[in-house]
């Protein structure tokens, strides 16, 4: 049920709904199938994000937030993809790996279906390759490269790909630790069809299959080439051309020839491979771009394979030092950028609801206290 006298904004649900043990913060991202809100779990008062299964094609939003289907044709389309949504949410949840992102509860309401995670702070690997301060050296580059392969390789397991890695969807923890955000791509992928262009793309990180393959294209080579990508843009500090550019001209340089002094010519020419155009040039499992890599498995992640180089993926003592407090993100939006937003909600006390002032200093108060149970939002006294 949703909380007295809210409104519903679009198709977003709005600041201060009711969700089935959780009160709505904001929305902090949304696509074609779906929105992530940010959310207090009312039990333990923590901040979460929660993902709502909603392909604007096929419903729109009704009273009480209930989605309901444009036509019958589309009511079809939702109920297949909807239970996709929740097959793939509920394997997605049985998966235990320290560099993805869990998911930790799934659930129906609405007439639709939501997954909860855990809200991170952090960096990504975008800012990272932006930033010409970082030292991304083969100390720290390699044990990370290493801790989401071994990411990549319990999701291939269960016959998943994840389809959308790019550096803004990989976020640095507070110890400076990989993980692996938004799973949407390996979500809907049986949802949308298999034919050429059916797929999520991101230019410089989809690999050819992904714009012009058929379904059987598809497969770890994928996830390979876009992780070997965000490589290739961590140690050129540049996005390598497209895929689909390169099909008609490659003009990707390869790092094999910038003579990089800071990492090995054998890591070099690893990332190199894993960028073929063409999948049948690529590693064809993450077992065997470790091996190109020199990584040994230890456990469920891949380290290097002698004792002097790192062991645990932690930039803490290498070059790089992490400063969390001047660059934070919750989900993969600034939570500044947020905390902004729903201060503004608090500002404006929640005008369109004018009739009940007391909701916006229950709202108010509830995010402050959220605010304070997030030590990296230093803006939060503008809350109290």
């Amino acid at each position: 049920m949703h909380a007295s006298g809210s409104r519903l904004h679009g198709q977003a649900l709005p600041v201060g709904y009711r969700l089935d043990g959780f009160d709505i913060l904001g929305t902090i991202g949304y696509g074609g199938f779906g929105n992530v809100y940010a959310a207090v779990e009312l039990a333990s008062r923590r901040t979460v994000a929660i993902k709502e299964y909603l392909p604007r094609q096929h419903v729109v939003r009704g009273g009480h937030g209930q989605l309901c289907p444009q036509t019958a044709a589309a009511g079809e389309c939702f109920r297949i993809g909807l239970q996709h949504f929740l097959d793939d949410a509920r394997v997605l949840a049985d998966l235990r790996h320290p560099a993805l992102l869990p998911v930790e509860r799934v659930w129906q309401q609405n007439g639709t279906a939501y997954f909860s995670m855990p809200c991170y702070a952090g960096v990504t690997l975008q800012q990272l390759a932006e930033d010409p301060r970082r030292q991304l050296d083969a100390t720290w580059l390699e044990p990370t490269l290493g801790r989401l392969l071994g990411a990549l390789e319990s999701l291939h397991r269960r016959g998943y790909q994840h389809r959308d890695i790019s550096p803004d969807n990989i976020i640095l923890d507070a110890k400076g630790l990989p993980v692996l955000l938004d799973f949407s791509g390996a979500r809907q992928h049986r949802e949308r069809t298999t034919g050429p262009g059916a797929l999520p793309t991101k230019p410089g990180y989809s690999p050819l299959e992904q714009y012009v393959g058929e379904g059987h294209d598809h497969g770890a080579w994928s996830d390979l080439y876009a992780l070997g990508a965000v490589m290739y843009c961590l140690i050129a500090r540049r996005t390598p051309p497209s895929s689909l550019a390169r099909s008609v001209q490659d003009t990707l340089v390869p790092l094999s020839s910038m003579g990089l002094a800071a990492y090995s010519a054998r890591t070099l020419a690893a990332i190199d491979r894993v960028l073929s155009l063409h999948r049948q040039d690529r590693p064809q499992s993450v077992a065997e771009f470790a091996a190109d890599l020199a990584l040994k498995r230890r456990g469920d992640i891949y380290l290097p394979g002698t004792a002097s180089q790192r062991s645990a993926g932690s930039v803490g003592s290498s070059p790089l030092q992490l400063d969390i407090g001047h660059e934070r993100h919750l989900w993969t939006l600034p939570a500044a950028t947020l905390l902004a937003a729903l201060a503004l909600f608090c500002c404006l006390g929640l005008a369109l609801d004018a009739t009940k002032p007391h909701r916006s200093l229950v709202i108010k108060n509830r995010l402050a206290d959220q605010a304070k149970a997030l030590p990296v939002l230093q803006a939060a006294q503008e809350l109290k």
